[in-house]
């Protein structure tokens, strides 16, 4: 934890100053924003765990544990100032099992997708492949990230969840 912080603190210092020296400042919101690593701990009662950074990017599931089969809802959220864009539809999420590397993603409009500011979006995952087949209990990381325009940097957001049998 202590190197994380360390290094974050030496990066985050290096955007500062390279923001300073293009002569085109950014806000210090969207700044921070990059750091949403610290939302990597989800709430069951739907609202993402943030540790006092102010993020422009929410990501949460409704539940931290699943059952197999089990509809998983998964909320992304602008709480910027500004919109912001994503690559498709479904917002570019991919989610990958931790354990296995296994990455799943969704089929969706490949047109640029915007979200205002305040805005959400849910997406609904079957816990199944683009194969149909239903995914393996384990835990699972989902990601998205946004494309970056001439006023915002990239940002991006990740949560996890379990997929396990209720016994286990």
């Amino acid at each position: 934890m202590i190197s994380f912080l360390l290094y974050s603190a030496i990066f985050i210092g290096m955007l500062i100053i390279s923001n300073l020296l293009s002569g085109n400042p950014r806000e210090t919101t969207t700044l921070m924003a990059i750091f949403d690593i610290t939302n990597a701990l989800n709430k069951s009662d739907g609202k993402p765990m943030y540790f006092g950074v102010n993020n422009s990017l929410g990501l949460w599931t409704n539940k931290d544990t699943f059952e197999p089969g089990e509809t998983i809802i998964i909320t992304v959220k602008n709480n910027d100032t500004q919109p912001l864009t994503f690559p498709d539809a479904a917002l570019g999420l991919t989610i990958v099992n931790v354990k296995t590397k296994e990455s799943f993603s969704f089929i969706a409009a490949q047109v640029l997708t915007m979200l205002q500011p305040g805005q959400s979006k849910s997406i609904e995952w079957d816990q199944r492949g683009l194969d149909g087949i239903q995914v393996k209990e384990g835990e699972y990381r989902v990601s998205v990230k946004t494309i970056p325009d001439q006023k915002l940097s990239s940002i991006s957001a990740h949560s996890q969840f379990q997929i396990k049998e209720k016994n286990n």
